[in-house]
Order: C-alpha cells, then sequence, then structure tokens
C-alpha cells in the first residue's frame, strides 16, 4: 500500500511541477523542467525523505532506497504522465477511430446493410 501512496503522490507532484500553470510564470525554461522524468527522479527522492519522516519507509540504506525511490517515480511517473497527461490515450482513441472511418468508408452499402442486420440480431 505504502508502495502505491508513494508512486501516486510522485506523479502528482511531477504533474503538478511540470505542467502546472500556477508554476508557469516561476518554471525556469530549462528542459529538465519540462522532462517528467527528470523531475520526476528529484521527486521520488525528495517524497522518500518525507516519508521516512513520517516513519512510512524504514529501510536500513536509506542512501541506497532514496536512489531507488527516485528511479521508481522517474520512470512511473514519465509512464503514468505519457498515458494521462500527455494526451497518449486520446491520441490511441483518435487513431483507432480514423481507422474505423476508412473501413467504412470503403464499405460498399449492400456491406454496410449486412453489417447492421448482424447487429440487429
Amino acid at each position: 500500500m505504502n508502495l502505491l501512496l508513494f508512486i501516486l503522490a510522485c506523479w502528482g507532484m511531477t504533474q503538478i511541477l511540470v505542467y502546472g500553470k500556477i508554476f508557469d510564470r516561476i518554471r525556469p525554461t530549462h528542459e529538465f523542467f519540462r522532462c517528467t522524468m527528470c523531475v520526476g527522479f528529484h521527486v521520488g527522492w525528495f517524497v522518500f525523505l518525507l516519508f521516512r519522516m513520517m516513519g512510512m519507509w524504514a529501510e536500513t540504506y536509506p542512501f541506497a532506497w532514496a536512489l531507488l525511490a527516485g528511479c521508481i517515480s522517474s520512470a512511473t511517473s514519465a509512464a503514468l504522465c505519457d498515458v494521462f497527461s500527455d494526451g497518449l490515450v486520446i491520441t490511441l482513441r483518435r487513431d483507432h477511430l480514423d481507422t474505423m472511418l476508412k473501413e467504412v468508408e470503403e464499405m460498399s452499402q449492400e456491406d454496410l446493410l449486412d453489417e447492421y442486420r448482424e447487429i440487429q440480431s
């Protein structure tokens, strides 16, 4: 459960730092601050430290775990941002719809009627 909470917290913080309009005025223009993997890594070790302070993550090798937490956060934040924030889901749906529309356009009127009848039965 802590790992899921950690991943969601890192993703949320990465989302806010990279895409949040509230930071548009103060966010530096360097490419680093637009990279979900880069920001996600640093968010990961920061959230790891917060979790440790709250007693939610008590490991014996804190430096190694902080590095691992940064890597976990980097990978999951980048993946989640790509899927849900950067429009990958919308793009995939749009591509699927475009393919379906092309198939329908290429069908004859008789084929369309046959498809309609199959659906109705």
